[in-house]
């Protein structure tokens, strides 16, 4: 114990030796093995070592962090996942690799869901801690302290209900993060910078579409019913002797509408997309279709008879030309050809005909 290994590293504990088998121990960056004396042996054992490889290098990736931490849980959680390695080597040093490798996955599994765990914890003190600073910063600039500012006048009613949106919004954001934490795609703490900039982003992203809610209801642009309320511009700035409690009741239809956009995640979204792609829709107009094309009449038993045909030349849409015509013997014009017709009598005789009755 505490003794350099061939490799240089201290040697923690031992888990198993078996004479001049193999012996597997813990060193303060790993699990390893001391293979076989017996050269021939030797070679066996790295064989099937071999192939474990890739799942012990993973599963030393994930608790890497964890030997030198500072506090004892992660500690323990690394001594426990080596406690397993070194079982599972021992597994594939006695011959059953198969089972091994399936040990080794299950093992890599329990640490990323470990790792998960407490990513999500992480995830949601962040959201938590983003939502508390917007909640204070929406007190702060609707306080009295604020609202007595000669600059804030002008704008006092507006701008409350744009911070009172913001505190709604906030918390329904941290309301669905908190219902939905369990089903959410989190990475692991390693990469516990994109969990926070997620979770920041998910509040403010909330914020933004109470926000954008209540100024499409100002505006009358969007219409809320809830029971008998009806939340719009025209209603709140209506005046009257029961002016305030409109207002009263205005507030609180704004604060739900705000806490179901900071809630739901598609809803502005959605509400937006459906609005530009109204917005974009134009009428197509169809292709033109060739118009019939009247060329010259043609005699037929003092009778003329007009011809139409569609002009398939002038839209590029005919794919033989007169020329190719001509070649094949199809000759179009051959209705006002000059060439006399052939006189019956040099006409070869006629074959065939109906046999007459006997």
């Amino acid at each position: 114990m505490n003794e350099p290994d061939a490799n240089g590293l201290r040697v923690k504990s031992i888990y198993a030796r078996f004479d001049s088998r193999y012996a597997v121990y813990r060193t303060e960056e790993r699990v390893t093995i001391q293979f076989a004396d017996d050269p021939v042996r030797e070679i066996e054992q790295r064989e099937k070592v071999a192939r474990l490889s890739p799942l012990r290098g993973e599963i030393n990736g994930l608790v890497d962090g964890w030997r030198t931490h500072k506090r004892k849980r992660f500690q323990s959680a690394a001594l426990r996942y080596d406690r397993r390695v070194a079982d599972t080597l021992i597994v594939a040093l006695e011959g059953d690799v198969e089972s091994a490798l399936l040990i080794l996955s299950q093992i890599r599994d329990d640490v990323v869901a470990e790792r998960k765990s407490f990513a999500r914890f992480m995830y949601l003190v962040y959201a938590a801690a983003t939502a508390a600073m917007l909640g204070l910063l929406a007190a702060f600039a609707t306080s009295d302290l604020v609202k007595n500012q000669a600059w804030f006048v002008p704008y006092g009613f507006y701008t409350s209900n744009t911070w009172l949106a913001v505190a709604a919004g906030t918390l329904g954001a941290f309301f669905s993060i908190a219902l939905g934490i369990s089903s959410r795609s989190i990475h692991t703490d390693l990469q516990m910078l994109d969990n926070i900039i997620d979770a920041i982003v998910r509040i403010v992203i909330g914020a933004i579409a109470a926000i954008v809610l209540q100024a499409l209801m100002d505006a009358d642009l969007f219409a809320l019913r809830l029971g008998s309320a009806v939340m719009g511009a025209t209603d709140h700035l209506s005046d009257g002797p029961d002016s305030s409690n409109l207002r009263i009741t205005d507030h609180l239809v704004l604060l739900v509408a705000a806490f179901i956009a900071g809630f739901s995640e598609r809803l502005i979204p959605d509400l937006l997309n459906s609005a530009t792609m109204a917005a974009s829709d134009k009428p197509q107009t169809a292709s033109p279709i060739p118009r019939p094309v009247e060329k010259e009449t043609t005699k037929s038993e003092g009778k003329e008879l007009p011809q139409t045909f569609y002009d398939l030349d002038a839209h590029g849409l005919n794919p033989h030309s007169n020329e190719e015509e001509k070649i094949d013997g199809c000759d179009v014009d051959a209705s006002n050809s000059d060439v006399p017709p052939t006189p019956d009598d040099r006409l070869p005789a006629a074959s065939g005909g109906v046999a007459s009755s006997r």
